[in-house]
């Protein structure tokens, strides 16, 4: 009967180890198809992020670039102006030059009428 109850006792100690392992292989089973999900869904994630950040650098640089064309155009206008005026100033330093002369002409033939 000793006999009996130690090879039941071995028995029921097998069983529960077997049981044991059978719930804790499921248990890892389940962890791993937990893990996995977890893993694509954070893939997934990161690959919206992505996309996310090229959308977000190619609208950043479409508006750089806008800005630089802008600046460009108002940097053209102001060097038009600016040529503009300086022509401007060079015909009325012409035309001051050329009333000078003029002036001084007329002073030289006043100076040979007075002396005569």
């Amino acid at each position: 009967m000793e006999l009996f109850i130690v090879l039941a006792a071995l028995a029921g100690a097998g069983a529960g180890f077997s049981g044991a392992t059978v719930v804790t292989k499921k248990k890892i089973g389940t962890a791993v198809e937990s893990a996995k999900k977890e893993l694509e869904k954070a893939k997934k994630e990161a690959d919206h992020l992505i996309l996310d950040a090229k959308k977000e650098a190619v609208a950043l640089a479409e508006e750089a670039k806008n800005e630089e064309s802008k600046r460009r155009r108002e940097l053209k206008h102001t060097e038009e102006r600016l040529l503009s005026r300086e022509e401007n100033l060079d015909k009325k330093l012409d035309d001051l030059d050329k009333r000078t002369e003029k002036l001084r002409s007329s002073e030289d033939e006043l100076e040979k009428l007075k002396m005569r």
